[in-house]
């Protein structure tokens, strides 16, 4: 998890950003509405050799969970590889990072949230 300082996000051109983290380059990928921005935070995900920066709008905290499959009754989920049921109950969507990054190396930046 990083805090964006607002000087160190770069728009290389008209739909793609890059963040400089400790001396390197990163794209920048928004998941539905939530765009990274200056100030904001952003998850860096891993894929083989290639990192993203996912824009959050909050991150809530972490924990271990047992990814189960997407219910049928929930349909095709684009970048979600599946669900995890947390300890209240609630059913979280778990991200598909290498479908994230795969699509951003296809040029589709964007998945729906």
């Amino acid at each position: 998890l990083i805090k964006s300082t607002g000087d160190d996000i770069t728009r290389v051109d008209l739909s793609h950003k890059v963040i400089r983290v400790r001396g390197m380059l990163i794209p920048l990928v928004g998941l539905g509405s939530c765009e990274p921005v200056a100030g904001g935070q952003m998850i860096l995900v891993a894929s083989g050799d290639r990192t993203l920066g996912l824009g959050v709008d909050q991150v809530i905290g972490q924990t271990q969970v047992v990814l189960k499959p997407v219910p049928e009754g929930m349909g095709e989920l684009d970048g979600v590889s599946g669900v995890a049921v947390m300890g209240n109950g609630a059913v979280a969507l778990v991200a598909d990072v290498d479908r994230l990054v795969r699509k951003h190396l296809a040029g589709t930046d964007k998945v729906a949230a």
